[in-house]
C-alpha cells in the first residue's frame, strides 16, 4: 500500500540536494521547523519558499541498521539522539522524530543524520526511543538486543534522564503505533522469529528497571 503522505508532497533528488514540494502548509511547517534549527544531525537547509518547497542538502549515507550495530555505533546513536532532543527541550518534552525507521537515520562516513520529519512533533523522549528500539526487537536475537539496548539506554541517560513510569506508558503506545504502521504500509518480514520478537518487546518494557 502506498504512503498517503506522498500525495501531500513530492521529492526531487538532485546531484547535491533534495527538493521537497508540499501541497499541505502544515506539512511544510512541520519540516521547516526542524531544518531551520540548523542542527548538526540534520541536512542543511539550502533554500525554501513558504509553504511550497524546501531544498535540502543531499545525504549520501546508508540506513544505520544496514551496517554493523556494535557498541561504538550504539553510543554514537544515543549521543546524537540526545543532542537532537536536548536542542528543543522544554518542560519534559522535546521535538521527536516520530518516524525513526532505519531508512530515516543515515550514516555518512562517521556522522549520523536524521531525515524526513514529516511526522515530527513535540512529545516525551520516551515516545521516540521506545519506537526506535522496536526495530531492533524485530532484527536481533535476544542476547544481542539486550546488550545493545542497555548500552543505548545507559549512554542516552548520561545526557537526558528517562522516567520509568513514562517509559512503560510510551512502550504500549509505541507498540500500537509500530504495528499499525507495519500493517498499513507493509514492511519486509522481521529477521527475528515471532517468539523472539515477543520476548524482545517484553524485555524492552523493563529496560529501565
Amino acid at each position: 500500500m502506498s504512503d498517503p503522505g506522498l500525495s501531500k508532497r513530492s521529492i526531487e533528488v538532485r546531484a547535491k540536494s533534495v527538493i521537497k514540494r508540499f501541497s499541505d502548509p502544515e506539512d511544510f511547517e512541520r519540516e521547516y521547523a526542524v531544518y531551520k534549527l540548523e542542527l548538526s544531525m540534520t541536512p542543511r537547509l539550502l533554500g525554501w519558499q513558504e509553504p511550497l518547497w524546501l531544498e535540502l542538502e543531499r545525504i549520501d549515507g546508508q540506513p544505520y541498521l544496514d551496517l554493523p550495530l556494535d557498541a561504538k555505533a550504539v553510543t554514537s546513536l544515543a549521543q546524537t539522539l540526545a543532542r537532537f532532543h536536548r536542542a528543543t527541550w522544554k518542560n519534559g518534552e522535546c521535538l521527536c522524530h516520530w518516524d525513526n525507521q532505519p531508512r530515516n537515520i543515515l550514516k555518512c562516513e562517521d556522522t549520523l543524520f536524521f531525515i524526513d520529519f514529516s511526522e515530527s512533533r513535540r512529545a516525551r523522549p520516551e515516545d521516540d526511543i521506545t519506537h526506535l528500539l522496536l526495530f531492533w526487537a524485530s532484527e536481533f536475537a535476544s542476547s544481542q538486543l539486550e546488550r545493545l539496548a542497555r548500552a543505548f539506554s545507559e549512554e542516552y541517560r548520561r545526557h537526558i534522564s528517562l522516567d520509568r513510569i513514562t517509559w512503560l506508558d510510551a512502550s504500549k503506545e509505541s507498540i500500537t503505533r509500530f504495528d499499525e504502521r507495519r500493517a498499513q504500509y507493509g514492511h519486509p518480514e522481521p529477521h527475528a522469529s515471532e517468539k523472539v520478537c515477543l520476548g524482545n518487546r517484553l524485555f524492552l518494557r523493563t529496560l529501565l528497571d
